[in-house]
């Protein structure tokens, strides 16, 4: 079983660059890696060095999370210029997935992306699309492209968990990967180990995991330092062996 087990750069948002948390991941073994990028400001803003772009291809997994504020994905010229941006970093860090929420799309032509890898992500409880198995199977049905599985997004509709092997069963062979983290209220997302759902979330992405020996995950609870970081990762990483 390949690890493919890292975090995405909006974890250490509070308290570190995008080019700290790239290093620091780096640094401590991670072998996947999410690109978050809140805004197209941060989507614009953010130009990695050549020492910077060799080190994120150094990952097994690279993924690049769409801006998810500010911005409608419609046939305006700012999500068209968005949406440039995101397939010229796609192209220049070789990742493998971009994840967009479908509470942000308005034009549906965006899953039809053919330059990069489009995945849709099931939405929290503070949304009302993208939410079911029914949508998602819909989205599948009608568009040819990938899904990414937030089990704590999951967790939120259905702690009993059976929503994410739902969701897992309609996404299939299109699943891209594994978003991963815990609750500890009021914070949504928290790293596994110290959660008050680490149970749940624990066994789930163990099921999952188990189906989908190679899908790589992507924590996102959110950590303050690399001992943090460290304690997140040996923990998930021990559930599979």
């Amino acid at each position: 079983m390949t690890n493919k087990i890292g975090f995405s750069t909006g974890c250490l948002f509070q308290s570190h660059s995008i080019d700290d948390a790239v290093r620091l991941y780096h640094k401590i073994g991670a072998d996947a890696i999410e690109i978050s990028l809140a805004t197209p400001k941060d989507l614009e803003e953010f130009m990695p060095s050549k020492s910077l772009v060799h080190m994120i291809k150094e990952f097994s997994f690279v993924s690049i999370h769409a801006p998810f504020k500010s911005i409608r994905y419609d046939k305006g010229d700012d999500a068209s210029l968005t949406y440039i941006n995101l397939i010229d970093l796609y192209d220049t860090l070789g990742a493998q997935a971009v994840v967009i929420h479908p509470s942000t799309v308005d034009d549906q032509g965006i899953y039809d992306a053919e330059l990069m890898a489009v995945c849709v992500e099931n939405m929290d409880s503070r949304k009302t699309v993208g939410i079911s198995a029914a949508e998602m199977q819909a989205i599948h049905e009608k568009y040819d492209c990938m899904f990414v599985l937030d089990l704590q997004h999951a967790y939120e509709h259905d702690s009993a968990m059976q929503l994410a092997i739902d969701l897992w069963s309609v996404m299939g062979a299109q699943l891209s990967h594994i978003h991963a983290s815990g609750q500890q209220p009021p914070f949504w997302h928290v790293p596994i180990y110290m959660s008050d759902n680490k149970e749940a979330i624990s066994k789930s992405l163990k099921d999952i995991r188990e189906m989908e020996p190679h899908c790589p995950i992507i924590l996102e609870g959110l950590i303050e330092s690399q001992d943090d970081a460290k304690a997140e990762l040996e923990y998930v990483r021990r559930l599979f062996f």
